[in-house]
């Protein structure tokens, strides 16, 4: 059982927001290249363009969760999903001139070479602001969340829970035996079972992660404690 509040889509609006500026100035660059100039903003369809590549480069950003667990990639995935990015909003941007008949009114060339530097400067740029988010601790507040579980099962949930974002397993409640004041896995036993839901009302915790999913899973007076547990906590 895992309690969490829904997904925050846009949670990362710092990484989106500069996906959107590297693509403008992806643009703007490669309009100079084609043209020697800057003066796209005296061209309508150049404009409208600009626009266009702004709204769908969030768009994807947000539908398809490009940046949701940005913190978490290596190099390799982070090229697939910045690869994504450019390749959907390229996408989106050649249906909707379509649609508007705008084939002949802007050159294929300004619009390849803008992809092109959206996805060289779009990836060194997530790489470097992730540098700096983890250098400086910027918006490096996680959920305090508290994790309930047998011994055996304590390392197998916090290596799989490496992969959640923003979250942060600040303490740990066994539900096999009483060990209140020790540390299993690097993670402060904090409670026992008993007074877990004491615990919870006491201290600040966000959330609540139970393994495993199914309580039928667990032993038949684990079971009854740890349903007790969640009755008391949430009052179901």
């Amino acid at each position: 059982m895992y309690k969490r509040s829904k997904q925050n889509r846009i949670k990362h609006l710092d990484f989106i927001v500069l996906d959107a500026v590297v693509l403008l100035l992806s643009f703007i660059a490669a309009y100079w290249l084609y043209n020697h100039n800057i003066r796209f903003y005296t061209d309508n369809y150049y404009r409208v363009i600009a626009a266009l590549l702004i709204l769908l480069d969030v768009l994807v950003a947000v539908l398809a969760d490009t940046m949701g667990d940005v913190m978490h990639r290596g190099y390799y995935l982070e090229f697939l999903r910045t690869l994504k990015q450019v390749l959907s909003v390229l996408a989106g941007l050649t249906l909707v001139l379509f649609a508007m008949k705008w084939g002949s009114t802007y050159s294929r060339v300004i619009i390849s070479l803008m992809s092109l530097f959206h996805l060289l400067f779009g990836y060194l740029t997530r790489l470097g602001w992730k540098r700096i988010v983890r250098q400086y601790g910027l918006g490096a507040e996680k959920r305090s969340m508290l994790l309930v579980c047998s011994e055996a099962d304590v390392e197998r949930v916090l290596q799989r829970s490496r992969t959640v974002d923003e979250a942060d397993f600040t303490g740990l409640v066994l539900t096999d035996r009483d060990a209140a004041g020790e540390t299993v896995c690097g993670l402060p036993v904090v409670s026992n079972l008993s007074d877990a839901a004491m615990y919870v009302c006491r201290e600040w915790v966000d959330e609540v992660f139970v393994y495993p999913e199914h309580l039928s899973d667990l032993k038949m007076a684990s079971y009854e404690a740890v349903e007790a547990f969640i009755d008391e906590t949430y009052g179901t």
